[in-house]
């Protein structure tokens, strides 16, 4: 039985690249699909269990609380498809805008929502910003408190989500661009190609049938017949001058 395919032999990386960045590519498209997913399944236990989610002291309507978590679900799932277009052959027949905006939608979100908490909670930790980084606390957060752990896991949860998709589309974006040059360089070594073939052409067409058949004509044509014809006429005439000399 044979080996079976590696992964990067089931992938067809959109755009040119090289094997280092298509490995690379491969790797943050599939890391970025496994997070949308966990978060597509996540929050739709949330809005399945909207109450347990919300909370006893959530003062935002239900149906508010809803809509939003539809939304998000509707994103997760839309990214975990549009990460795998990347990587994957089908993606290839999607339009390239498809693919690329809603990559770098989500990748920014990610990184405002992600980046400033997990910063935040970080430097409150270590006791840098006890009111937040703004400062604007109206009480001292508490890091020994379960809730403040609790806000830390989430604004790591959405870095990490950052973190695998600000590369897929720095990467995408970039063989889209590739790809895209790829086609004019092609055709302009196609056009330098046949101007060369023209230059080094021999010349044929109607001047080229012109000396070839004059070529023939002479080479079938009799050597001197000009030159036997002048000949000919002198030794016809020279006997009939030698007569009119001895009759006088």
């Amino acid at each position: 039985m044979g080996a079976a395919p590696s992964v990067a032999g089931m992938t067809s990386v959109r755009g040119g690249a090289g094997p280092k960045e298509r490995a690379g590519k491969v790797f943050w498209a599939y890391g970025s699909f496994g997070w949308l997913v966990a978060s597509f399944v996540w929050h739709v236990w949330m809005g399945v269990d909207y109450r347990a989610a919300m909370g006893a002291e959530d003062t935002v309507p239900v149906w508010v609380f809803l809509a939003y978590d539809g939304l998000i679900v509707a994103m997760s799932a839309a990214g975990a498809v549009v990460s795998l277009a990347t990587v994957r052959p089908w993606g290839r027949r999607l339009p390239e805008w498809l693919v690329t905006v809603p990559l770098w939608c989500g990748a920014v979100l990610l990184a405002v929502r992600g980046v400033p908490g997990l910063v935040e909670n970080v430097t409150t930790a270590a006791g840098l910003t006890p009111y937040g980084l703004l400062g604007l606390a109206e009480r001292p957060a508490d890091p020994a408190s379960g809730e403040f752990w609790t806000e830390m896991a989430i604004n790591t949860y959405f870095f990490v989500g950052a973190v695998v998709m600000l590369p897929l589309a720095v990467l995408h974006q970039r063989g889209a661009r590739k790809g895209g040059q790829a086609p004019r360089r092609e055709g302009r070594v196609r056009v330098r190609r046949r101007k060369a073939a023209t230059a080094t052409k021999p010349r044929g067409g109607k001047d080229g049938y012109v000396r070839g058949a004059a070529k023939r004509a002479t080479a079938s044509e009799p050597r001197g017949a000009a030159d036997s014809y002048v000949r000919g006429a002198a030794k016809r005439s020279a006997p009939r001058r030698g007569s009119r000399v001895r009759g006088g």
